[in-house]
């Protein structure tokens, strides 16, 4: 329930937001000011006020869906809300479907199935901080994300969008094993290829779609045509690629040679070690380094969309292992207190 308000709120557009506020303002004052207005009117009409919205929403995701017959698929909600920007200055009715995870590192056995996405929170939810909405909304989320994709119809032209990423081309696949018995006709933009087309004199290159404005998005994505047209062979073959992903022991991706490579956990640590040395060499050999100064050095330079909490994650399982040692309390990387320092007994030369 919590889950389904957070997302209409979510569609909403900010001056309505706004409005519905000042509506609630005002009402409650008026049940304040006890002049024949009550609580339990007011009750009902903030009751009355919701199931219009979530009426006139249905309505309009019925209408989309009539008008448009195209479903995008993207892998953040950053990448979701700056999609839906452009497509909305370019007057498209065209339906968005965020899977929002994070798809290079945990399980991904059974993705389809309630018990599957239980292993993979488990997993999340000792390897990552989660906030409490996640803890509670995760599994029912993703189980309602799968449902919908799953009953995208049939008529419908499903684009994909997933850069050159161990995160969007494992969730590409993912999708596509989903709709594996389904006849829509998938197209896949791949983010790289398509910023490269429209701006070829730029030394930037996006690491993940998140990064792409909705202005650039509009203009790499003109038509249905701007995607690429998966053949029957080339979804067979991607399918086959993610049965291979989900089956194997490993929890962390990345893309590599032009494919989805699986490495170990520990993959990333050697890279941390280094960025802590060249840190502490920075400030003339101190003995203790910012925690989020650490991760925030060795996201920016990754070409992986990993995040931050996987890298604390790591930090924290290399001061268990007795490499590092960390003051403070180990759960809270956003504070400045929280600081990392090589074990006294080490040099900066040993880490």
């Amino acid at each position: 329930m919590v889950h389904a308000m957070k997302q209409l709120i979510h569609q909403l557009e900010e001056e309505e937001v706004r409005a519905l506020l000042l509506q609630q303002f005002v009402q409650l004052q008026l049940v304040a000011e006890d002049n024949g207005y009550t609580a339990e009117q007011f009750y009902l009409q903030t009751q009355r006020t919701y199931d219009a919205l979530v009426a006139s929403q249905q309505q309009q995701a019925r209408t989309a869906q009539t008008e448009a017959h195209i479903t995008h698929i993207v892998f953040s909600d950053a990448a979701a809300g700056s999609l839906k920007i452009a497509l909305r200055e370019a007057g498209n009715y065209e339906q968005i479907i965020v899977l929002s995870d994070a798809w290079s590192a945990g399980p991904l056995r059974h993705l389809e199935s309630r018990s599957g996405i239980a292993e993979r929170y488990a997993w999340l939810a000792n390897h990552f901080s989660m906030d409490d909405d996640e803890h509670f909304t995760y599994t029912e989320k993703m189980h309602d994300t799968v449902n919908k994709i799953r009953n995208i119809p049939s008529n419908h032209c499903v684009i994909i969008w997933a850069g050159d990423n161990g995160h969007e081309q494992t969730g590409f696949r993912f999708v596509l094993s989903l709709l594996h018995d389904k006849k829509n006709e998938l197209r896949v933009m791949n983010i790289n290829k398509a910023y490269e087309a429209v701006y070829e004199n730029t030394a930037f290159t996006p690491r993940h779609m998140g990064e792409l404005s909705a202005v650039q998005l509009a203009r790499m994505y003109t038509s249905v045509e701007s995607a690429y047209l998966l053949s029957q062979a080339e979804r067979h073959q991607l399918i086959e690629q993610w049965q291979t992903l989900s089956e194997g022991p490993h929890t962390l991706r990345i893309w590599q040679n032009a494919t989805i490579a699986t490495v170990p956990e520990s993959y990333y640590d050697a890279y941390i070690l280094e960025v802590v040395q060249e840190s502490l060499a920075e400030n003339g050999y101190a003995t203790s380094i910012k925690v989020a100064r650490v991760i925030g050095e060795v996201i920016g330079h990754l070409e992986e969309p990993i995040g931050d909490q996987f890298i604390y994650a790591r930090i924290i399982r290399l001061v268990i292992d007795g490499v590092l040692q960390m003051e403070g309390i180990p759960t809270a990387m956003q504070y400045d207190h929280i600081q990392l320092r090589c074990k006294e007994e080490r040099t900066t030369y040993e880490l």
